[in-house]
């Protein structure tokens, strides 16, 4: 039991300091509209269009979770692009919003 509650600090601990920054996160978020916006592009989505080049010029927001890290583009409250990241690792999703 003492070696789980050990492996689960040490996880913790590295969490910590492995969670990707801001900027990592802002580029992952980019790539992610790019693709929305090329798709949206393909199938000549006009409005999709518009409101993934209006969200690729506005920041998003970083959220710090100790062990993780979230970032929602363009906003919180209206997210196009929602990463979650850990471990210097990025996973993007369209959002509700985007789709």
């Amino acid at each position: 039991m003492l070696k789980l509650i050990g492996l689960l600090v040490v996880l913790a601990v590295a969490g910590y300091f492995l969670k990707p920054t801001e900027a990592e996160m802002h580029t992952a978020a980019q790539a992610k509209l790019h693709e929305v916006t090329s798709a949206a592009a393909n199938n000549v989505d006009i409005g999709g269009t518009i409101g993934g080049l209006a969200a690729q010029a506005s920041d998003g927001t970083y959220q710090d979770m100790y062990v993780f890290a979230k970032y929602d583009t363009p906003d919180a409250t209206h997210p196009l692009v929602t990463c979650y990241g850990a471990f210097k690792q990025s996973f993007c999703q369209k959002t509700g919003s985007s789709q």
